[in-house]
């Protein structure tokens, strides 16, 4: 998988996270977004919730 295809799959997995949880902003980390992606690579993603109010 090329990086595009990548990026357009965590941007659908981030709105539909989006949907149940108050995500603030999703990365994308790892071979995939240096550069560095072979045969077996995984999709390294992290996202940070917003801080509710108390």
């Amino acid at each position: 998988m090329d990086k595009n295809a990548v990026i357009d799959r965590v941007k659908r997995y981030a709105n539909l996270v989006c949907n149940y949880f108050p995500v603030q902003k999703v990365i994308l980390y790892g071979s995939y977004a240096n550069g560095t992606a072979g045969k077996y690579s995984d999709i390294d993603e992290m996202h940070s919730k917003r801080k509710h109010p108390i």
